[in-house]
């Protein structure tokens, strides 16, 4: 592909390789990919990537990076002058480092205790750092958003100017604790955020200010399965929204913990779709006990509507351990109230032998492909949507990153 090809009509995408300070463009036509090593660059702040985001026209770019005793919490705005395929060079420049907590500094979260084998609680869900996870794109290109996971702030960034926004951070008391990203419906008027932690057994509908980014809270949607039986599902990670209305999440808790509350049961993964009109959700897929049943097996991390079918990323990090196997189960989503199971990608079947887990999942713009990522085995895996096959696998053999993660391509909103 020629150097002098404009960025905004290059099929790709960026991802970083959580926890070096790496940046990776990957050519979605070809499956080149260029490395970028961010320390060279004299603004580096030191500290661990976590998630990218990148605007449409493919000019500007922001990297969360995490804090630690000696690094600060931080998101770099980066400026795209120039991507190389053909040298396979990239020319990226950090133009601003946005400081929002100090080495050392220490997370706000309710940690539980576990009181069900069905659902341990361990150091994984226990961190000691700041996290920003989750960043979007307003439809409307002005705002960019990243959630501290590890405390209640909503961080808003003015792309025009690569700083924070007036309203930044945007917090409301508990409502704001342990988001993983706010995710907006495509007139950018609604807003619903995720509750990424145990027995958050909601999602919070905003109403949306254009002109500022600011988000106010309109109503809290809960996940309850029954009120008579008191029952509910918790942990949800991302919501794909199927118009102006109607969008779908899941949602990874297996068991009860010590913050469920008495005569509570918390059911198991699922799938949800949430009417923001109504102000109502209702589980549309239930969780499955083995992995050929018609229902979620593992943690649902991600969800993505390609056409008329779902694909759902099924991943295994709610115990001590983070090498079980992973799938990509598929459904038909013709009638939105009740999928029908289609079929799953299974580790040594259609996915890699050791392929572990399934944490996000993209799609071209085009709606061709799919790619399911693995940080937990290194995974980065596309998809063909029409067939529903595996046309590439890079592991991290191949690739030489150690643990890909928040992949973005330019033009989506997440």
């Amino acid at each position: 592909m020629a150097s002098a090809t404009p960025l905004s009509s290059v099929n790709f995408m960026i991802g970083t390789d959580m926890m070096k300070p790496d940046l990776y463009f990957i050519n979605m036509a070809s499956d080149q990919r260029i490395k970028l090593d961010l320390t060279q660059d004299a603004n580096w702040p030191g500290g661990m990537p976590l998630h990218t985001i990148i605007t449409a026209d493919g000019r500007k770019a922001y990297l969360s990076v995490m804090s630690s005793d000696k690094d600060p919490l931080t998101i770099l705005a980066l400026r795209i002058n120039k991507v190389d395929w053909t040298a396979n060079t990239a020319d990226i420049k950090i133009t601003n480092v946005m400081r929002l907590e100090e080495p050392g500094s220490k997370p706000s979260m309710l940690v539980p205790t576990q009181t069900d084998p069905n659902q341990p609680v361990t150091t994984l869900w226990k961190p000691s750092n700041h996290q920003l996870h989750g960043p979007t794109l307003h439809p409307n290109g002005k705002f960019a958003y990243f959630t501290q996971w590890t405390d209640n702030k909503i961080r808003v960034i003015d792309v025009a100017n690569d700083k924070l926004a007036g309203v930044d951070p945007i917090q409301h008391g508990t409502r704001t604790r342990q988001l993983h990203g706010v995710f907006f419906n495509p007139a950018g008027d609604l807003a619903i955020s995720t509750g990424f932690y145990f027995d958050l057994n909601e999602v919070t509908l905003y109403k949306v200010d254009k002109q500022s980014g600011y988000l106010k809270p309109e109503k809290a949607i809960p996940l309850t399965v029954s009120e008579r039986d008191k029952a509910y599902a918790a942990f949800s990670h991302f919501v794909y929204w199927l118009d102006n209305r109607y969008a779908i999440t899941s949602t990874q808790q297996t068991g009860n913990t010590s913050l469920t509350p008495a005569g509570f049961t918390v059911i198991g993964p699922g799938v949800w779709l949430i009417d923001a009109q109504e102000g109502k959700a209702s589980m549309i897929i239930g969780p499955a006990q083995n992995a050929n049943a018609a229902g979620i097996y593992k943690p649902a991390s991600d969800v993505i509507v390609v056409g008329n079918k779902l694909y759902v990323g099924e991943e295994d990090s709610m115990d001590e351990k983070l090498d079980n196997d992973g799938y990509v189960s598929i459904w038909n989503l013709s009638d939105r109230t009740a999928p029908k199971f289609i079929k799953r990608l299974k580790p040594g079947k259609e996915l890699p032998d050791d392929y572990k887990m399934t944490h996000e999942l993209y799609s071209t713009m085009d709606r061709r492909f799919v790619y399911a990522q693995s940080w937990g085995s290194g995974h980065l895996v596309k998809i063909d949507a029409s067939k529903d096959e595996v046309i590439k696998a890079v592991s991290k053999a191949d690739a030489g990153w150690h643990m890909p993660h928040g992949n973005f391509v330019p033009g989506s909103l997440r």
